[in-house]
């Protein structure tokens, strides 16, 4: 028998414009039970190490493409970060300025000349927004989110995009999504579309009071084909130290997932992927990778 490898193929129309796009927040049900499975190709994935001293908090990266450092104070947080393949590097600072605003500034070296990134990350209400603009490349990022419960109860909007200040009259090259979600005792539904006019739904609930489920929809109205049309997902929390995700898409690939925690601090997913589609996969030795996830 030959081992197999084989990857699950993810849907890949909500993740965001940028890292810190608050339009991700629509589908948190979505991390829980799509996300996170450690990928069968990378085999064993440790997490960053994360130290504390007196009140601060340390984390480091180290790889063959990287060396990072992430210092967290109260509100305040800085990071260095140094790429290795590229020679670039940058510096970052942020910190609040007033009550419900937070200001980014970041030094970026990138060989021809330096740019300075400026940001700010703002909650007012039932609005919550964040901003980075490049004056030297014109590069903007923004996201918003608004909470619409005091006009309809468990409803959310939320959006971002990615866009050049200097290209604003070519709209094709702005990338963007919208999205909303609803909160209600038949559980989470969310729908989205985005620049690629990539149209998802996805409706997630509590079967009992240790399992989930979700069921994701995907569907194009544009040339970009969307990577899963179909996405189906299923946790259960067997105990207080072990739980199992299942994961099933279109193309009959269904990915396992166990979590073991061996203390509140330290936990082992170890996961594994099947393409049911042909019965002879069903009949090779399965691969599995595994990721360590620790926590202060």
């Amino acid at each position: 028998m030959k081992a197999g490898s084989v990857n699950f193929t993810e849907n890949d129309s909500l993740g965001g414009n940028f890292k810190a796009s608050l339009f991700k927040t629509l589908f948190k049900d979505r991390r829980t039970l799509l996300e996170g499975y450690p990928a069968v190709k990378k085999g064993l994935a440790f997490p960053e190490p994360c130290l504390k001293f007196g009140s601060s908090t340390y984390t480091f990266k180290t790889t063959e493409v990287v060396d990072k450092v992430n210092c967290r104070f109260e509100n305040k947080e800085f990071v260095a970060r140094y790429k290795k393949d590229t020679g670039v590097w940058d510096l970052s600072f942020k910190q609040p300025l007033m009550s419900g605003i937070k200001a980014l500034v970041k030094y970026e070296e990138r060989g021809a000349a330096p740019c300075y990134v400026f940001g700010v990350d703002a909650v007012k209400g039932p609005l919550q927004w964040n901003a980075k603009v490049n004056p030297a490349s014109g590069q903007v990022k923004k996201s918003w989110l608004y909470n619409c419960n005091d006009i309809a109860k468990g409803v959310t909007f939320a959006g971002d995009c990615k866009l050049n200040l200097f290209t604003l009259s070519d709209f094709s090259k702005c990338k963007w999504n919208v999205g909303l979600s609803y909160a209600s005792g038949a559980g989470l539904t969310a729908a989205a579309f985005n620049h690629n006019k990539i149209v998802t739904v996805n409706h997630s609930l509590n079967l009992d009071k240790g399992t989930q489920a979700i069921l994701e929809l995907a569907a194009s109205v544009g040339d970009v084909k969307a990577t899963s049309p179909l996405t189906v997902g299923v946790a259960h929390q067997y105990d207080k130290e072990h739980q199992i995700r299942v994961r099933g898409n279109q193309k009959g690939q269904v990915q396992v997932c166990v979590k073991k925690d061996f203390s509140p601090s330290l936990s082992v997913l170890f996961a594994t992927c099947l393409d049911a589609s042909d019965p002879k996969n069903l009949t090779r030795v399965p691969a599995f990778g595994f990721k360590v996830c620790t926590k202060s």
